[in-house]
C-alpha cells in the first residue's frame, strides 16, 4: 500500500487549518496516532476514511470545545478593548455636540469629580453624564445641555465599527468559516438581532454562549466541511504530469494506457487522480511489475525508464 504524499500532506493540513482553525494540524496528528495507531507522514491511502470518521467522531468534544473556549476568550477580551476606547468615544459623542470644545469641557467636568478623563469607564459614565448636563446647562441651554448628557451617557455601549468585523476574524481564526456561521446563527436565536447589531454589553453573554453551545456544532460542522475538503484533496492539481504519464503509456500499452495505469494504482491502493511528481518512482515499479506479462521484461524495463525521465524533466 502507498503512503500519502508530501503533496497531499500539506493539502490535508491546510484544509484542517482551513475548516477546523489553527491548531487543527496538531489534532489530526494525534488522532493519527490515538486512533489509528500511524503517524501522519505514515498514513496510507486506504486509510483516509477511517481518519476521516475519527475526525468527525473527535472534532466535537475535543477540537470543538477548545475553539470554542479561544473563541469566548477572544470575545471578552474584545469587550475589554471596547472598555479601553470609552474615552475616546465619549469625546467624539460630545463634539457632536459642543465641537472642538467637548474635550476641554469633559476633562473640567472629570476634574471636578477627580476623576481622569483617559481612564473613565462605563462604571463612572452616568456620574459623568449627570454632572455634564448640569455644567453644559448655563453654556448650551436645556436642549443642548441634555444632548450632552446624552451623547455621554450612551457612549458605554456605542458600537465600535469595527466590532462586528472582529467577532468575525476570532470566529474564522479559531474554527474557519462554521465559526462565523455558528457565531451568526447564535446571535440570531439566542439574542434576536444579527451579528453586526450586537452591543457591547451582549459580547459577555455571547462569549459565554460560545463557551457552552460551540463545541459540537463548530467541530461538527468543521469536520463535515474538512471532511469534504479532504475528498477534492486527493485529486492532485497537477494534473499536467498525469497526461504526460499516460502519453508515455500509449507508446507500450497502446490506446487503453489510462485504464491500464488506473488498474495499476488501484490495485496498490493510491486513486491514479492523486498522482504527482513525487510518486513517479513509484509508478515506475508499478508500471515495470504491470506491464512485464503484456510487453516483455525488455519494453517493461524502457517503460519504467521514460516515467522516471519525468522528474529529470521537471514541472
Amino acid at each position: 500500500m502507498v503512503t500519502i504524499g508530501l503533496a497531499l500532506q500539506r493539502r490535508m493540513l491546510d484544509s484542517a487549518s482551513r475548516h477546523l482553525g489553527p491548531t487543527a494540524g496538531g489534532f489530526v496528528r494525534d488522532v493519527c496516532v490515538r486512533q489509528l495507531n500511524t503517524p501522519f507522514e505514515g498514513i496510507e491511502y486506504h486509510q483516509l476514511t477511517a481518519l476521516l470518521k475519527a475526525i468527525q467522531a473527535d472534532a466535537g468534544p475535543l477540537l470543538g470545545q477548545s475553539a470554542s473556549d479561544a473563541l469566548a476568550a477572544d470575545v471578552i477580551q474584545l469587550l475589554t478593548d471596547v472598555d479601553a476606547g470609552i474615552p475616546g468615544r465619549v469625546i467624539g459623542n460630545v463634539s457632536r455636540v459642543m465641537g472642538p470644545s467637548a474635550d476641554p469641557f469633559l476633562r473640567a467636568v472629570c476634574g471636578k469629580l477627580n476623576i481622569e478623563l483617559d481612564i473613565i469607564d462605563r462604571t463612572t459614565l452616568p456620574m459623568i453624564a449627570d454632572a455634564a448636563r448640569v455644567d453644559a446647562l448655563p453654556l448650551l441651554g436645556e436642549e443642548a445641555a441634555r444632548a450632552v448628557q446624552t451623547a455621554v451617557a450612551r457612549s458605554a455601549n456605542s458600537r465600535p465599527a469595527v466590532m462586528a468585523a472582529q467577532i468575525v476574524a476570532a470566529a474564522r481564526r479559531h474554527a474557519g468559516p462554521a465559526g462565523e456561521t455558528f457565531v451568526r446563527e447564535l446571535c440570531r436565536t439566542r439574542f434576536a438581532c444579527d451579528l453586526d447589531q450586537i452591543e457591547p454589553d451582549g459580547l459577555e453573554p455571547l462569549a459565554h454562549a460560545i463557551r457552552t453551545e460551540g463545541a459540537s456544532v463548530i467541530g461538527t460542522a468543521g469536520a463535515i466541511a474538512f471532511g469534504r475538503a479532504i475528498a477534492g484533496a486527493l485529486t492532485s492539481p497537477d494534473d499536467g504530469v498525469r497526461a504526460k504519464v499516460v502519453e508515455i503509456a500509449r507508446q507500450y500499452v497502446g490506446p487503453a494506457a489510462e485504464e491500464f495505469l488506473r488498474r495499476g494504482c488501484r490495485k496498490q491502493g493510491m486513486p491514479w487522480e492523486g498522482v504527482d511528481y513525487e510518486h513517479m518512482m513509484w509508478l515506475a515499479e508499478v508500471v515495470r511489475a504491470e506491464s512485464a506479462s503484456l510487453i516483455g521484461k525488455q519494453s517493461a524495463d524502457d517503460f519504467a525508464r521514460a516515467v522516471r525521465r519525468l522528474l529529470v524533466g521537471g514541472k
